[in-house]
C-alpha cells in the first residue's frame, strides 16, 4: 500500500498522519479485549448499547462502547500523591540548577519522567508571544478539535475554538454533550523561531537537534513533531505511550484561570507491566482507546508519578513511558514535540515495532529507514573524517585524540549491529529473482503493510488484483509492483494475507544496494582504528552469515510459506491437524498446517504455537532445514521447556531495551497481543494469531436484536473443491460484496535455493518471477462444529446498505476455514481448544 492517495485503493486506509503528538496522541476507535474484569469506560462517539447474550459469552458486554466521564474537581497534587502508596512525584529540577545536566542525564538513564521548571522567568521567555490573543491574530486560522465526550473531530476557525473555551465552564458535568481539545495544531513559525535561534531550552532536547535522529531521514520522508494545543479543564488524553519509543518534550507556554494540566506517568522500563495490566482490564495500551481512571492507577502493580504541570514547566517524557494528561482549570496552551534517539531506535526496532505489528498501530516515524540513512549518513561523516586527517596526522593519533571521531564510530558500530538484523529479517536467497519497486525508473519510499500499517522498508508480499473493482477500472493500464495490496513479510508469515491469497514476494530495491551501504560502513569503521580486536565480516561475499543460527529470517520463511501455498493442488489442500489432550483434531488448509516426518503427523500453526510454543517464522524455516525433518522433530520436542525456561530472559530484556532473542520474543507477543484492527479490513485477511477481529469501518448496530445460543451446526466436516456449496444457517445472512479475484493462484518461484554467487546487475534479471499467471484455483468451503454457548457480535456491513447480519470468523486465521471471499458467508467456529477457551474469533467494532 503507498501512502499517498491511490486511486485502486479503496480509501479505507488513513492517511499518513501529519504529525504524531507527544503527549496528546490521538485514541485509535475500537473495542478492546475481552475480559472477566470489570466493564470498561471507553471514550466513544456510540451510545451505550447492551446484548443479551447467553451465560456463556457474558462477558462479551463487556467491552461494548459506554461514554466516558472524566473530571478533576476537587483534584490536588497533594491529594492524589496520598491515595496509594506507589503514588510519587514527578521529579523536579529548576532551568537555572547547576547540576542540571547532571541530573537530566540521570533522567535518561533511569527512564523516569522529569519536570524541569521555571522557564518563564528566563529572560528571553517570549510572554507577549504565547499569549492567546496573539496566537488567534497570528496563528493557523483552521483548527482542529475534539469532543472529548464522543471523541468526534471537527474542523472550526480558530476564533471560534478559543471562544468555545472560554464559555466552557472549568469542569465537565455528567449530562454535557460537548467539550473541546484543540489539538495537533500547528505551531506559529515565531514559537519555531525562538525555540531554534534563542536557544533557551537546551539544544539536546530539539527537535532535529544534536540528539534528534529523526534529521536524517530524507527531506520527503520527515514527519512534523511540533505541534501546539488549547485545552480547558477536563479535557484529556487517554493512556498512551509516544510513538516508536520517541522522547517527548512538553512545555506549558500559557495559561488563564488558574489552569493547569495533571500528569500520570511511569517509568519507561514499566511498559510491559502496564501493558500486562490493561489486559486484565479488557484493554489494548498500544491503541489508546482507554482513559485510566485514579482508582484503576491505585490498583496498578507499577509505579506511578503523578505531577500537576504550570507555567513554564517542560515535561520530559522518556521513551515507553506511559502517560496520560488531563487539563485542569481555565485554559492552558502547551507545545510538545517528540526526538528519536540512538537508543529510541534500539528500543523501537526491538520492542515497540513487533507490538505495532500486531495489534496493526501504524508506525508512522519509519524506524528501518531511519537507521538506514543514520548509518549512510555516520559512515560519509567518518570516511571524510579519516580522508581529511590522516593526510595530516597518524591514524593512530587520529584515533587517540579526536573524541568526536570516536563517538561517531561508536554510534555507528551500534547503527551497524541494528542493520544487521533488519537485512538478515528481510533476506532470502533467492532475492535477485524477485521483482523491486525501483524497477519503475524511481523508487516509490512510500509503502506501508495494508494490514498492520507497518512501514515497508525492503521486503513484502504484494498482490496487484486485489483492489476494488470500481477504483480499478477507473485507472487506465495496469498496476506496478507495490501499487496494489501490500502485506509486510512478518504479517504474511503469520497467515495475514490479500483477499485472494494470491501473493508473491517483492522487494523494493535490489538487495544488493542494502549489502554495499552495511560493507561500506564496516570498512569505514576498519579504517579508523578506533576499533580494537574486533572482527571485520562482509556480507558481500559471505551472504551465508545472513542464514545463521542467530538470524531469524522473517522474509525468507514468508517465501518458503508461498512457494507452499502455490504447490497446493486438488485433495492435497486439506490436512489435518491432529493435536492431542484438549486440543482436537481439525481439518485445514495444508499450507497452514506443518508436518513432521519423526510423529508422522502435523499440526496447524495456531496449535503449534499454543502447544509447542514455536512461532511460524520458526517453524517453517526448521521444517526446510533437512530432509528428514530431524531438526524441526527434535526442536518441538523440546521447544515449550526451552521457552518456559527463556521467559524471565523475554521480560528482562524487554524491560532493559536490549536485543531480544526474537525466537522467544515472537512467541511470547503472539500468545499475549491477540486482538488486531487490520489497516485494510475489506480487502485483508487476518492471520493465524488474530483471535480478537477488530473492523473500525463496520459499526456495532445501534439496537441489536437479543441472541440466542448457535443451533442445528453440523458435527462433521464438509469439503467440496471447485465450488462452493455450504448454505447459510436460517439464522444467518449473507453479505453481498462484490467479487474479488479468487479463482487464480500465484505462481510460485522456481526454486528457495540459495543464490548467493549474484552481483547487482543479477537484481534487475528475471523480473516475472513470481508473476501472478491466472490460472484456476479451488474454491473449498468448510463447516464445522462449534462450542456451544459461544455467540459472536451482532454487526452491520455498510456495503450491505444496512443488511441486518451475523458474521462468524473462524479461530485460527481464514486460511484454517476457508471460503470464497468474494461471496462471503455465515460459518460455524471451528471445534474448540479446550473445555475454558473458546475457538472462535470474536468479530466485534464500532465507529469511531
Amino acid at each position: 500500500m503507498q501512502r499517498q492517495s491511490n486511486p485502486r485503493k479503496s480509501g479505507v486506509q488513513p492517511e499518513r498522519p501529519r504529525s504524531a503528538s507527544t503527549s496528546n496522541s490521538s485514541p485509535v476507535a475500537g473495542p478492546s479485549r475481552p475480559s472477566r474484569s470489570t466493564s470498561n469506560t471507553i471514550p466513544d462517539g456510540t451510545s451505550d448499547m447492551q446484548v443479551d447474550m447467553p451465560d456463556a459469552a457474558e462477558e462479551d458486554t463487556q467491552y461494548l462502547p459506554k461514554k466516558s466521564f472524566v473530571t478533576t474537581k476537587g483534584w490536588t497534587m497533594e491529594g492524589l500523591v496520598e491515595r496509594a502508596p506507589h503514588f510519587r512525584p514527578i521529579p523536579r529540577v529548576a532551568a537555572q540548577d547547576p547540576r542540571l545536566h547532571e541530573i537530566i542525564n540521570q533522567h535518561e538513564i533511569d527512564g523516569v519522567p522529569l519536570i524541569i521548571e521555571g522557564w518563564h522567568h528566563h529572560k528571553k521567555w517570549p510572554k507577549e508571544l504565547f499569549e492567546l490573543e496573539w496566537l488567534r491574530e497570528h496563528g493557523d486560522p483552521n483548527a482542529f478539535a475534539r469532543n472529548v465526550h464522543t471523541w468526534a473531530d471537527l474542523k472550526l476557525p480558530l476564533p471560534d475554538l478559543i471562544d468555545k473555551l472560554r464559555a466552557s465552564p472549568q469542569f465537565a458535568t455528567p449530562d454535557e454533550k460537548e467539550r473541546l481539545y484543540g489539538k495537533d495544531g500547528e505551531c506559529p513559525q515565531k514559537w519555531k523561531n525562538w525555540l531554534i535561534r534563542d536557544r533557551v531550552i537546551p539544544s539536546r532536547f530539539l527537535f532535529d537537534g544534536e540528539d534528534d535522529f529523526l534529521q536524517h531521514l530524507p527531506e520527503a520522508n520527515k514527519v512534523e513533531t511540533l505541534m501546539c494545543y488549547l485545552g480547558v479543564g477536563d479535557t484529556f488524553t487517554p493512556f498512551h505511550k509516544d510513538l516508536c519509543a520517541s522522547s517527548g518534550q512538553n512545555l506549558m507556554c500559557y495559561t488563564e484561570g488558574s489552569g493547569s494540566s495533571f500528569w500520570f506517568m511511569t517509568k519507561g522500563s514499566d511498559a510491559a507491566r502496564v501493558a500486562d495490566y490493561f489486559h486484565e482490564l479488557g484493554q489494548e495500551l498500544d491503541l489508546e482507546s482507554h482513559v485510566v481512571t485514579v482508582k484503576e492507577l491505585e490498583k496498578a502493580p507499577f509505579g506511578v508519578y503523578v505531577a500537576e504541570q504550570t507555567l513554564g514547566d517542560l515535561v520530559l517524557v522518556p521513551p515507553r513511558s506511559c502517560h496520560q494528561v488531563i487539563n485542569h482549570g481555565g485554559i492552558t496552551i502547551k507545545t510538545s514535540w517528540s526526538r528519536m534517539t540512538l537508543a529510541g531506535l534500539r528500543t523501537a526496532l526491538y520492542h515497540e515495532l513487533p507490538i505495532y505489528r500486531r495489534v496493526c498501530r501504524p508506525e508512522i516515524y519509519r524506524v528501518k529507514s531511519n537507521i538506514y540513512h543514520a548509518l549512510i549518513h555516520y559512515t560519509t561523516e567518518l570516511e571524510k573524517f579519516v580522508a581529511c586527517s590522516v593526510s595530516t596526522s597518524s591514524q593512530a593519533s587520529l584515533a587517540a585524540d579526536d573524541e568526536d571521531h570516536r563517538s561517531n564510530a561508536r554510534q555507528l558500530r551500534q547503527l551497524l549491529e541494528l542493520f544487521d538484523d533488519i537485512i538478515a529479517e528481510e533476506y532470502t536467497p533467492v532475492h535477485s529473482r524477485l521483482p523491486h519497486v525501483s524497477q519503475l525508473g524511481s523508487h516509490k519510499d512510500d509503502i506501508s503493510c495494508d494490514f498492520c500499517g507497518a512501514d515497508v522498508f525492503q521486503s513484502f508480499f504484494g498482490c496487484e488484483a486485489c483492489v476494488e473493482k470500481s477504483a480499478a477500472d477507473s485507472v487506465p493500464g495496469t498496476t506496478n509492483v507495490g501499487d496494489g495490496i501490500v502485506i509486510c513479510s512478518s504479517c504474511y508469515v503469520e497467515g495475514r494475507t490479500c483477499l485472494c491469497g494470491a501473493m508473491r514476494p517483492a522487494q523494493c530495491r535490489p538487495f544488493s544496494e542494502l549489502l554495499r551501504h552495511r560493507d561500506r560502513a564496516m570498512k569505514a569503521l576498519e579504517n579508523s582504528g578506533v576499533e580494537k580486536n574486533q572482527e571485520y565480516i562482509y556480507f558481500s561475499s559471505k551472504k551465508s552469515q545472513l542464514l545463521c543460527v542467530g538470524n531469524l529470517n522473517i522474509f525468507h520463511a514468508g517465501c518458503i510459506l508461498q512457494q507452499t501455498r502455490c504447490s497446493m493442488k486438488d485433495g492435497s489442500q486439506i490436512r489435518s491437524c491432529r493435536s492431542k489432550s484438549t486440543h482436537p483434531s481439525h481439518v485445514a488448509i495444508a499450507s497452514s498446517v506443518i508436518l513432521c516426518k519423526g510423529c508422522h503427523s502435523g499440526r496447524c500453526f495456531s496449535h503449534v504455537l499454543e502447544m509447542n510454543l514455536v512461532h511460524s517464522a520458526e517453524a517453517i524455516l526448521l521444517s526446510r532445514a533437512d530432509a528428514s525433518d530431524q531438526r524441526w522433530h527434535q526442536h518441538h520436542k523440546q521447544s515449550k521447556a526451552k521457552f518456559e525456561v527463556a521467559r524471565p530472559k523475554i521480560l528482562r530484556d524487554e524491560e532493559e531495551a536490549v536485543r531480544p532473542d526474537m525466537r522467544h520474543k515472537l512467541v511470547h507477543l503472539a500468545l499475549n497481543f491477540r486482538t488486531s484492527t487490520a489497516v485494510n479490513p475489506r480487502l485483508t485477511k487476518h492471520g493465524w494469531y488474530d483471535e480478537y477481529v477488530q473492523l473500525p469501518s463496520i459499526p456495532i448496530m445501534t439496537n441489536p436484536p437479543k441472541l440466542k445460543k448457535l443451533a442445528n451446526i453440523p458435527d462433521t466436516v464438509e469439503f467440496s473443491p471447485q465450488t462452493s456449496t455450504h448454505e447459510p444457517r436460517p439464522d444467518m445472512q449473507t453479505l453481498d460484496h462484490s467479487s474479488s479475484p479468487y479463482d487464480r493462484e500465484p505462481s510460485p518461484l522456481t526454486s528457495i535455493d540459495s543464490d548467493d554467487d549474484d552481483d547487482e546487475a543479477d537484481d534487475d534479471a528475471n523480473p516475472d518471477v513470481g508473476v501472478n499467471r491466472g490460472s484456476p484455483a479451488m474454491t473449498p468451503t468448510i463447516s464445522g462444529p462449534s462450542r456451544a454457548g459461544i455467540v459472536h457480535k451482532v454487526i452491520m456491513d455498510r456495503a450491505t446498505k444496512g443488511k441486518k447480519v451475523f458474521v462468524l470468523v473462524p479461530g485460527g486465521g481464514r486460511d484454517n476455514w476457508p471460503s470464497r471471499p468474494d461471496k462471503p458467508q455465515a460459518r460455524a467456529p471451528p471445534s474448540t481448544r479446550g473445555d475454558t477457551e473458546p475457538a472462535g474469533v470474536r468479530v466485534t467494532s464500532w465507529s469511531g
